[in-house]
């Protein structure tokens, strides 16, 4: 049953997302992140003038989907809350295990916050809490649960070859704790396991 709700989940975004958001009245030809500020009497004076920012506006929300390098990929819904500041929701899901038919599951809010933003894209810090639950079968037929509850931070790379569609990628520390078949444990990850990934973003522009 939870393979089939993953396998939904995903399959509806890579193909509803895109949908929505081609359909949409916006310029595909590539992302222009100029046209925030009111436009003044002479047009070539105002984006000479411009601030070159590489994220979306305040209030814009995206959906897509994201993989970790820990085994765990899914669909995420992100929202501006400012130009500069977005939030992140994910649920992923452990495909290797997925494929097991042993049970890995994920959820995660994140917040990104812009340091440097040029022209077509930025750079921004991420960090937030999340959560995993996992039912895993060993080579005894054994079947064991686990649970943990993480926090970590990074940095976060994201990239707009048009303005409604964006691919990031992010690297970063991660640290959990909780329960593994019983044993009580910490887990501290740095680098390519846990915490870094990649990702693509449908923007509803």
């Amino acid at each position: 049953m939870t393979r089939k709700i993953a396998f939904l989940l995903f399959t509806s975004i890579l193909f509803w997302g895109p949908a929505f958001a081609v359909a949409q009245s916006t310029d595909t030809a590539g992302f222009d992140p100029t046209p925030r500020r009111a436009a003044s009497t002479d047009d070539s004076e105002n984006r000479e003038t411009q601030d070159v920012d590489g994220s979306q506006p305040a209030g814009t929300i995206g959906l897509g989907a994201d993989g970790l390098l820990s085994g765990l990929a899914g669909i995420q819904a992100r929202v501006q809350l400012t130009d500069g500041i977005g939030l992140q929701l994910a649920m992923r899901f452990g495909v290797a295990e997925l494929a097991e038919n042993d049970t890995r599951i994920g959820m995660s809010l994140s917040g990104i916050f812009e340091v440097f933003g040029f022209e077509g894209g930025h750079l921004s810090i991420v960090g937030g809490f999340d959560w995993e639950y996992g039912e895993l079968t060993d080579p005894t037929m054994t079947t064991a649960s686990a649970w943990e509850i993480g926090f970590g931070g990074g940095i976060f790379a994201e990239i707009f070859p048009a303005q409604f569609f964006s691919i990031h990628a992010q690297a970063g520390a991660r640290m959990a704790f909780g329960d593994h078949a019983g044993n009580d444990g910490v887990d501290l990850a740095i680098g390519g396991d846990a915490y870094a990934g990649f990702g693509f973003t449908f923007w509803f522009v």
